[in-house]
């Protein structure tokens, strides 16, 4: 058993799919919630130059929801990927490892 096997990893895919959901159901509330609550009309306006189609009420949260979900997705899976390959390489020293395996005996 090498090094890497014996650190904690992320799943990529996992962590992927959570902040994906965090950040699309974010954009829906926000979209939604702007059609009751005027103050939210300045941070709709601003998403509405980054993201294509998004905008107050329902249908521009259910597409702000598909923007944030690949957003989110992409993001997640950067963090996961960057964080297992540096506790490959940076974090998970010889040392550290064999702690984590005493711990467990």
């Amino acid at each position: 058993m090498n090094n890497q096997d014996k650190c904690s990893n992320l799943s990529v895919c996992h962590l992927g799919f959570a902040l994906a959901m965090v950040h699309g159901l974010f954009f829906f509330l926000v979209a939604y919630v702007s059609t009751f609550h005027a103050s939210l009309m300045p941070l709709v306006k601003s998403l509405e130059l980054v993201f294509a189609g998004f905008g107050p009420g329902l249908v521009g949260g259910a597409i702000g929801f598909v923007w944030g979900f690949v957003t989110g997705y992409v993001a997640g899976g950067l963090i996961g990927f960057f964080y297992n390959l540096g506790n490959r390489y940076c974090c998970c020293n010889k040392g550290a490892c064999q702690m984590k395996e005493t711990r467990k005996k």
